[in-house]
């Protein structure tokens, strides 16, 4: 390298150390409890810091973890909106994950963690081209590799990253068999150093190939595997290579090796291949499943591997001779979850799937399953007894079961037709509860009997205020109220034709309920008359929960969580970080609340919902005027933006297009001093950059944001 590149490398360094953001995010508003891998995952890199612990990265930002060789997994939160490619640790507490956001333009990321995944750091963000494999040497050598031929390069743990640029190829592969010598490779390239990666000197592997991952055995004997059945061996250090014969085809995208003689490639289509010589010979292996990509591949030691893909997860126990599929939920909808108490709570669904969780949701076992019923509706009423709605087919009984066992077993306690659109088993306590079952039906001793309240009403959803007043809500907006108990039943007019699937009181006379198309109706004289409000959606909305007057949540289909705090004079979008519906929601205190939905997703939050924010490492306690980068962005449909005021005045924020014309105010009016947080909706905007600009008082700044249709 001559002193002219050496000099603009370390300028480079100084600039991007500079402008490099250090942010430590905290916790997210919505996290997903299970399953750690679901049907639109799609899982691309694997990394085990010991024979128990393991990590796992993937598209939207998706870290999962598993402290017990893979029984079970946990998702953690990045704080960022990006696809992750690889993740490496230099020892169990540290380590780093790289990928990249693609907005207008790709750039890398660049993520790290000092305490298990507990929090994770942006250490490089919007900086560097698009970045794939990142790979230590050490606690502070380490590498990244990406788009436009980039190779970085840290030796301070990451602090600052040193660009070098290695033509202009696309490196997927990267690998050191030793802290001086390394390889780097891609689409029709592949590069070398010798040096620590001070400079890089390119190989030729082969005639147009695609590189996805590499695997060295020491400095001179390695492997390198891609597109089109790729797999390479070199045993000279990359000066020559020697295509082997795969014993199918596939795009392969992950090599590991266990020892210098037995190593694995996976790739498309459900593809596994070993061999026990070296890579002179390689054989199939059967996993039983043909539709899937598998993207990693990683061995704790002979017998224990681990493969992750497009929504899969296998592990081996015995040397890849037998691959067990571990839960990702199998994907089944789930229709409603309930909670005794803030540790103890049930999800039933579909195929008779019953989840119990005794540790506020850190795990949820299976209990029952089978291939029979639909369980519509949960409801407990004490720590051990509880009611579920259940749908058979024509060879199982439609009724509502009771366990007394906390859900270890369940009985029937009434038989009869349950119509497949209702969703609700309702107690008021223990021992008065009502259902909708061929009509409206009232128990009175515990679901012993089930007495008609009324029949002949399409009932979709009930709920009641008191002992005496209660609503039920069904299709075309039709809705009836008693006013004691059950004993008669008067229609009301709720205003809309739209099919009412949940409905929920917040006090005795304030109350809503939503449905298809985004509808969201309001009362506050109970129920005589109702108020069409704006949603801003048009998704069917089928569960609420209030924690209070003025907060509440309604859930639904396409991961949508709208949320109010102001008695619904406003609804606002929450982030899911999901896109399946969201079928049931119950909070157990003001902030800590659970959302059960299709492919099996379980969400909670202990913050109410809220991002808590976006806080700087040397951030002190005393507010000054500050407009922070909205999160996640690029975004679609929503963002968060969080602002500062170091006294009370009047504050605007308002949206601009890249011409530089105003196109929505977001806020404009009074503020005590404090920090705020409010919520963007892009729906009526094309894709494309957008600013942001914060004015108060004499005060102004503006931020860049994207939104990505």
């Amino acid at each position: 390298m001559n002193r002219r590149n050496v000099f603009q490398n370390i300028v480079l360094s100084i600039i991007l150390f500079i402008l490099q953001p250090a942010y430590s995010y905290s916790q997210s508003g919505w996290v997903r409890q299970y399953p750690a891998i679901y049907n639109r995952d799609l899982m691309t890199s694997i990394y085990f810091v010991n024979s128990n612990t393991g990590y796992a990265v993937g598209a939207s930002s998706l870290i999962i973890k598993t402290t017990n060789a893979g029984a079970n997994w946990f998702t953690q939160q990045t704080g960022t909106s990006v696809n992750l490619y690889s993740i490496y640790f230099t020892d169990p507490n540290t380590g780093y994950a790289a990928g990249e956001r693609i907005s207008t333009s790709i750039t890398g990321v660049i993520l790290k963690t000092t305490n298990g995944g507990d929090k994770w750091s942006v250490q490089s963000e919007g900086v560097f081209p698009g970045l794939l494999p990142v790979y230590f040497t050490d606690s502070e050598n380490g590498y990244a590799a990406g788009r436009s031929g980039a190779i970085l390069r840290t030796t301070n743990g990451g602090i600052t990253w040193n660009l070098t640029t290695a033509g202009s190829g696309y490196f997927k592969g990267l690998y050191f068999p030793s802290s001086d010598t390394g390889y780097a490779a891609g689409l029709n390239t592949c590069y070398k150093t010798t040096d620590k990666g001070i400079t890089w000197n390119p190989l030729n592997p082969a005639a147009d190939y695609d590189i996805r991952s590499l695997y060295f055995d020491d400095n001179n004997t390695g492997y390198a595997v891609g597109r089109t059945s790729l797999l390479l061996k070199t045993t000279n250090g990359g000066l020559n290579w020697l295509q082997q014969t795969a014993p199918v085809s596939s795009f392969f995208r992950s090599v590991n090796f266990i020892n210098s003689n037995t190593g694995y490639a996976v790739g498309d289509y459900s593809k596994i291949i070993k061999t026990t010589d070296g890579g002179n010979v390689w054989n199939a292996l059967n996993p039983e499943i043909t539709d899937r990509n598998f993207r990693a591949v990683c061995f704790t030691d002979a017998s224990n591997g681990y493969i992750m893909g497009d929504s899969i997860y296998l592990k081996t126990t015995n040397g890849g001779i037998n691959w067990n599929k571990l839960p990702s939920s199998d994907f089944r909808w789930l229709t409603s979850v309930s909670f005794a108490d803030p540790l103890n709570g049930i999800a039933v669904g579909e195929f008779g799937s019953i989840y119990k969780t005794t540790n506020g949701g850190n795990d949820w076992l299976e209990k029952f399953s089978n291939a029979v019923p639909l369980y519509l509706s949960v409801a407990f009423t004490s720590l051990t007894t509880g009611y579920i709605m259940k749908l058979g087919n024509e060879f199982g009984q439609d009724g509502i079961l009771k366990t007394t066992n906390s859900g270890d077993n369940w009985s029937f306690v009434y038989n009869g037709p349950i119509t497949h659109n209702t969703n609700t088993v309702y107690f008021l306590n223990p021992n008065t509860g009502y259902a909708i079952a061929q009509g409206i039906r009232k128990t009175t001793d515990a679901g012993l009997t089930w007495d008609v309240s009324i029949m002949f009403i399409e009932g979709l959803c009930l709920f009641f205020v008191s002992d005496e007043i209660g609503f039920v809500a069904g299709s075309e907006g039709e809705m009836i109220r008693t006013l004691n108990s059950g004993n008669s039943w008067t229609a009301l007019n709720s205003g809309t034709n739209e099919d009412l699937r949940a409905i929920y009181f917040s006090d005795i006379n304030t109350g809503y309920a939503a449905g298809t198309n985004g509808v969201i109706i309001k009362t506050t004289n109970q129920g005589n008359n109702w108020i069409i409000q704006n949603s801003e959606t048009n998704v069917l909305l089928s569960s609420i929960y209030f924690v209070n007057n003025s907060t509440g949540y309604i859930t639904g289909e396409s991961g949508k969580i709208l949320f109010t705090t102001n008695s619904g004079e406003d609804w606002n979008e929450q982030i899911s970080g999901v896109t399946s519906y969201l079928s049931s929601i119950k909070f157990v205190n003001m902030n800590t609340g659970y959302i059960a939905g299709d492919d099996g997703v379980i969400l909670k939050t202990t913050t109410g919902g809220v991002i808590t924010g976006i806080n700087s490492f040397n951030e002190n306690n005393s507010y000054d005027f500050k407009l922070h980068q909205n999160y996640p962005n690029p975004f679609n449909p929503s963002t968060n933006i969080q602002y500062e005021l170091p006294k009370d005045n009047f504050v605007s924020i308002i949206i601009y297009d890249i011409l530089g014309k105003e196109v929505y105010t977001l806020v404009n009016e009074f503020r005590h001093a404090g920090r705020y947080s409010v919520v963007f909706d892009s729906r009526n905007l094309s894709s494309g950059m957008y600013f942001y600009t914060l004015t108060s008082g004499n005060f102004k700044e503006t931020k860049r944001m994207v939104i990505l249709k």
